[in-house]
């Protein structure tokens, strides 16, 4: 009997199902459509850059952006970081890049050549990833750079920031669009949960990756999961944010051309 069913047999007895846990919703192609309006107008035949890790929120980021991209005659490519943290890790980027490629996702496997950090890994690491994907996004001309940042995200941002006692400004947490000079980078996962996403890649019969260093207590984040993260109960920072943006962007066009 499924666990998904309304009520379990018991010595022949039907008893209502207690303690279980309804399947989180698959995440559907009308529904990310939906979330990607808000980021419109797009380009005609748009390119779409994808960060991909191989884990469960980027393997269903990229595939259903390349459905979505797909539908409007334009395209994806998966820009895969290699750390180079790990000894196995340009082995494991290559193999995420051959499923992209088995899925007819172009993939770029992009290799950060710096020197060893000692302290400061995790930093440095986003850092990188960062300056790699956005020099890719200006060579292959894709104006729109998607990462799979979701809802688990956000919190974990958030709880990090209040322990280093981050401003309200700060406290907002991660912006679901951030305009560069030559890109902008586009979050549409923000407000999901995680289990949503995985949910949908085990409705299509996809399979992922787990980056160990996810678990690794050496990092801040990984140390907060272990020991779970706090409801943020400033809900209202968001708001403060967008509301000082607004205001600013009202208020440099008279500061620049000296109108006072």
């Amino acid at each position: 009997m499924s666990t998904l069913s309304q009520k379990q047999t018991v010595a022949g007895c039907d008893l209502p199902n207690v303690g279980v846990r309804p399947a989180p919703p698959v995440l559907s192609e009308q529904e990310f459509e939906a979330l990607m309006v808000r980021f419109g107008p797009f380009e005609q035949r748009p390119l779409l850059a994808v960060g991909l890790s191989g884990g469960a929120d980027s393997t269903a980021l990229v595939l259903l952006a390349q459905t979505w991209a797909q539908a409007r005659g334009g395209k994806v490519i998966a820009l895969i970081v290699d750390h180079g943290l790990r000894d196995e890790s340009a082995i494991e980027a290559q193999g995420v890049a051959r499923s992209c490629q088995a899925r007819g996702i172009d993939a770029e496997v992009l290799t950060h050549r710096g020197s060893a950090v000692i302290s400061g890994i995790e930093e440095a690491a986003r850092e990188a990833r960062h300056r790699l994907l956005g020099e890719a996004c200006c060579r292959l001309g894709a104006l729109h750079l998607l990462l799979a940042h979701h809802h688990g995200d956000q919190a974990e941002t958030v709880a990090m920031r209040r322990q280093h006692g981050s401003t309200r400004h700060g406290l907002a947490g991660i912006s679901g669009c951030v305009e560069r000079v030559q890109f902008r980078v586009l979050r549409p996962l923000l407000a999901l949960p995680k289990d949503r996403l995985v949910a949908t890649l085990k409705w299509r019969g996809e399979t992922w990756v787990e980056d160990p260093m996810n678990r690794d207590l050496r990092f801040a984040r990984a140390r907060l999961r272990h020991h779970g993260v706090p409801e943020d109960p400033d809900q209202d920072a968001g708001n403060v944010r967008v509301e000082l943006e607004r205001a600013l962007a009202q208020a440099l066009p008279a500061i620049v051309g000296g109108d006072r």
